[in-house]
């Protein structure tokens, strides 16, 4: 580097040095157009889970101070981890001040600075699916195996320490556990025994956490999946049906005396603000052509209330390809749904406000998945 001349530096001294005050970097990323700053939350990220076996899962960023989006910040930050997050990325969460992306392809749990995305730590899980937060410690749900094994082989729930990231307990459920959700002191456990169509299973472990052990299963459908607590404390659960003659349902479950009411709508996915649940619903038609239709509705989670009306624009929805997650804003009730398009390309996030209608859209990763907000 060449050095200054002695007469330039003394210029700048006699202009108070204004002249040689360097300018702040340049965010990182690609602006976005007309970007809805937000004081409340610094940003969010958005877990793409790549193609099964591609190992191209990857985490984007946007940064609600300077309106940029960035792709791929996970091996932008972390050039020491020479694989990058993996294969299959499905589920993304901040708690504290860690964020935990579960790559259930390469049988892990990555574990991250929530306001950097640098590298803690990765856990060992084999085939994890979902991750449920209580007093400190974290519980991920897997499938024991790994992907596409023997699906009579009984899953299990792993506790981890969100301080010392140390693996504890663990505890039997159902086959191929999916999502959990906590209440009362108890963990209930979606079970879907996905891998054996032929014989699903249809309950919810409820598990005692202070035993850690299992102590009843209560029966509601086959192939259970997404699960959601309302603020009266009902418990959602759905069902994926079997693709065919039984089809997606969702149910809302009593869990002092365990009764189960059917609600005659599915649940692709899903995001929750206060006591409303915003749900995209993939219907698909009968063989040979499997049409499919994508319903956007809401469900009042106290009184079980459904509007079919959409929440999203009609020109957002005209654009949308295959919309495969959604997130809402916790304060602005801003929403964003992400589209999967063809499974194998890139794919679009479209930020949209609490009317529905779009503020702007993304280019992301390949199958963008789940959305985390960070504060």
């Amino acid at each position: 580097m060449k050095r200054r001349k002695p007469f330039f530096l003394l210029t700048c001294l006699s202009l108070l040095m204004i002249a040689c005050t360097p300018e702040p970097p340049m965010p990182e990323g690609v602006p976005v157009t007309d970007p809805v700053q937000n004081p409340t939350y610094s940003g969010f990220y958005l877990l793409n889970e790549g193609t099964m076996g591609a190992n191209k899962a990857i985490l984007d960023y946007f940064d609600y101070a300077t309106g940029y989006y960035q792709n791929d910040v996970f091996s932008k930050r972390n050039p020491q981890v020479v694989d990058g997050l993996g294969d299959v990325g499905t589920g993304l969460y901040v708690y504290g001040s860690k964020m935990y992306a579960i790559i259930n392809g390469s049988n892990l749990v990555e574990v991250m600075d929530a306001k950097t995305a640098t590298h803690l730590a990765s856990l060992q899980i084999p085939n994890a699916r979902s991750a449920a937060f209580a007093n400190g410690k974290a519980y991920f749900s897997s499938y024991a195996g790994q992907m596409q094994t023997d699906g009579t082989q009984l899953g299990f729930v792993m506790e981890v320490d969100t301080v010392s990231l140390m693996l504890g307990r663990q505890v039997t459920v159902g086959r191929q556990p999916e999502e959990m959700v906590v209440k009362d002191g108890k963990l209930f456990v979606a079970n879907s025994g996905g891998y054996t169509p032929e014989n699903y299973d249809n309950t919810i472990s409820v598990v005692n956490m202070d035993s850690f052990v299992e102590e009843e299963k209560i029966p509601v459908a086959i192939n259970l999946y997404r699960m959601f607590l309302a603020p009266n404390g009902t418990l959602y659960v759905s069902s994926r049906g079997n693709y065919a003659d039984v089809a997606s349902n969702l149910y809302a479950v009593n869990t002092m005396d365990k009764t189960v009411k059917a609600l005659g709508k599915g649940v692709t996915a899903y995001a929750i603000k206060d006591d409303v649940a915003y749900i995209i619903d993939i219907v698909y038609g009968p063989a040979p052509l499997y049409q499919t239709e994508y319903h956007y509705y809401t469900l009042q989670l106290n009184t079980q209330q459904i509007d079919n009306s959409s929440f999203l624009s009609d020109d957002v929805k005209k654009q949308i390809v295959y919309p495969y997650s959604i997130a809402v804003h916790p304060i602005t009730g801003d929403i964003l749904v992400t589209d999967a398009a063809n499974f194998v390309t890139p794919g679009t996030l479209f930020y949209c406000n609490v009317q529905g209608q779009l503020q702007w859209k993304q280019t992301t990763g390949d199958i963008p998945g789940s959305i985390a907000f960070w504060q």
